[in-house]
Order: structure tokens, then C-alpha cells, then sequence
């Protein structure tokens, strides 16, 4: 009886190391956080919002930001604030565009939206997933915005979303989030409203450039700052 009880003491305690060595490199790591009490709002020009996607390019310089109007925007500096870097063919086609007397989404579907946004950084090129116009492409310069493409396998796109560059070919990839409906489509809302739902702001993207975090919302009418 006493053998039989030790072995079980035994076998217990065998099982109680396995189970600690095993779950310790299941244990969560220690996450590393940041002190949030330095943050900074870089409004944009007045009655836009934006931004799903921040892009930086090969020298460090921004984050450009899609807005509301259709425009890329670039900030540069505390000095200087936003300034226009790139806009669709319509942006100056249609003066509903530039007039600032309609709320900018209701007119975002004329004008454009950029979403996604990424550069090539061996050639300085932006290319830009709008919602309503299609892929697009800019020079290093900025300026008017070339359309390369408004669908894919004979049907078109209705909500191009987010985009990436491979740096290493230059191949695009991007994202159509819907077949059916466009970004101003009710039918693509409804979660926000559910139960459950994420309550307040959602935060769009977040990106890192020389130990500063940007932080960007198609809901919000600044840019955050993290220093």
C-alpha cells in the first residue's frame, strides 16, 4: 500500500512538471506599451476627414493621407501643415469638388477617395486605391492622378480598399471589398450599429516612422501623434 502510494506521488508530480514546461512557452509575453501622454491632433483643412491609409515616402518625408475630398495630402511639418500632393482627374474637372459648400461625403463618389495608399520606393511613385475611381498612380512629383485600372477579369471594381507594393518587383496588389456595392452603400454599415458593436472611433491604420506613431481614421478630421 505504501509503494503504491509513493508511485502515485510520484506520477503526480511527473505530470506537474510536464505541464509547467510545456505551458511556459504557451505563457503570454510580457507586451511592451507606449506612454500615450505625449499625443498630438494634426487637424486637416476644415470640413475633411480621413485617413484610412498613411503613406511615407523613400526619404521619410509625411504621412500623406487620403481625405475626404479626394485629394492626397501631405503634411509637412508644423510649419507648413497639409499641403494638396495629389488628386484625381475630377478633383479640378468639377468644381462641386473645390467649392467647399457640399459636405465632402456626399460628393466623394464624384470627386474620389483615396483609401490605400503605398509608394514604390525605387521609382518615388504613389499608387493610390480609390474607392469609386479605381487603382491610380501618381509621379514623385504629385499632381493629377493616372487611372490605371477600373476592374479586372471583365467586371469592375466597386470599393478598392487597401493596397500594398512589393518593393522588390513592383507588383500592386490590392483589395475590391465588395462585388456588389460601393462605399456609400448603407448595406455596408449595419455592423456598426449591431450589438456588440466596437463603440467610439475606430481606428483606421497605424504607422511608425522614426520612433513616432501616426495614427489615422476615415472618421476622424485630424491625424494622431504619438511622440
Amino acid at each position: 500500500m505504501g509503494r503504491r502510494s509513493n508511485l502515485a506521488t510520484w506520477l503526480l508530480a511527473l505530470v506537474v512538471l510536464a505541464l509547467a514546461l510545456f505551458a511556459r512557452p504557451c505563457a503570454a509575453a510580457q507586451i511592451k506599451t507606449t506612454d500615450t501622454r505625449w499625443s498630438f491632433q494634426l487637424p486637416l483643412p476644415s470640413g475633411l476627414r480621413g485617413a484610412e491609409s498613411l503613406a511615407f515616402d523613400g526619404k521619410g518625408e509625411g504621412p500623406y493621407a487620403g481625405v475626404s475630398d479626394g485629394r492626397v495630402l501631405k503634411w509637412g511639418g508644423t510649419t507648413v501643415g497639409w499641403t494638396t500632393f495629389a488628386h484625381s482627374v475630377n478633383y479640378r474637372k468639377i468644381p462641386l469638388c473645390t467649392a467647399g459648400v457640399v459636405p465632402s461625403e456626399e460628393i466623394e463618389s464624384m470627386c474620389g477617395r483615396p483609401l490605400g495608399l503605398q509608394f514604390h520606393t525605387k521609382t518615388g511613385d504613389l499608387y493610390i486605391a480609390d474607392a469609386y475611381l479605381g487603382l491610380m498612380r501618381v509621379g514623385p512629383g504629385g499632381g493629377e492622378a493616372e487611372v490605371l485600372a477600373t476592374g479586372a477579369g471583365g467586371a469592375p471594381f466597386h470599393f478598392i480598399n487597401g493596397l500594398d507594393v512589393d518593393q522588390s518587383t513592383g507588383d500592386v496588389y490590392f483589395t475590391d471589398s465588395s462585388a456588389t456595392y460601393p462605399r456609400s452603400a448603407p448595406a455596408l454599415v449595419p455592423h456598426r450599429l449591431a450589438k456588440g458593436a466596437a463603440k467610439g472611433v475606430t481606428l483606421s491604420d497605424v504607422a511608425e516612422m522614426k520612433g513616432k506613431l501616426w495614427l489615422g481614421s476615415v472618421e476622424l478630421e485630424y491625424v494622431g501623434l504619438v511622440a
